[in-house]
């Protein structure tokens, strides 16, 4: 019995730190994930950044889409309403500009969430931001009447950082 009893205490001692590592190699596991999945965006490397705002389903005279596409080397400002493009501009920035847009970018904490539903909803305004690395989108993100969507941020700060030493005229519907 006592030959029993040391066999068995040997094998439960081997087996709880068996255990032991598998659950610290476990939790250092599930840690990186929570780490690396806690906000990915940080992990991010760009060399364009598109802002999109979605107009609501409107009669075409009055709907207008806004997309802003921010280079190292340039903004373009385009309109459309129904995919038809209704403006195209393009102005050169200064290296600072893009540098500043790409900081606020993770300034303002844009990154993914997940939905709180699995209901879309349709009809109304949104906005949507992607991130590329020459052709590979990097990130993407979208957020419906600044209440649902896969996008966290202050996206309204963003925009106004997108916005910030460039003319108002570049960016105002003709």
């Amino acid at each position: 019995m006592k030959k029993f009893l040391l066999i068995f205490g040997v094998f439960y001692i081997f087996s709880c730190s068996d255990q032991k590592e598998i659950n610290s190699t476990s939790n250092a596991t599930d840690q990186k994930e929570i780490n690396s999945t806690s906000n990915p965006a940080e992990q991010l490397d760009f060399d364009k950044i598109e802002y999109s705002f979605h107009d609501a389903s409107v009669s075409p005279d009055y709907q207008r889409n806004f997309k802003w596409v921010i280079t190292k080397d340039s903004i373009q400002f385009i309109v459309d309403s129904y995919n038809k493009i209704l403006q195209d501009t393009i102005i050169k920035i200064p290296p600072n500009k893009w540098e500043q847009c790409k900081a606020d970018f993770f300034t303002c904490g844009i990154n993914n969430k997940k939905p709180e539903s699995e209901t879309s909803l349709t009809g109304g305004t949104g906005v949507s931001i992607r991130t590329f690395l020459g052709t590979k989108e990097t990130f993407s993100g979208y957020v419906y009447e600044k209440s649902y969507g896969d996008m966290i941020g202050d996206i309204d700060q963003f925009l106004l950082t997108i916005q910030r030493g460039i003319d108002s005229n570049f960016y105002q519907i003709r």
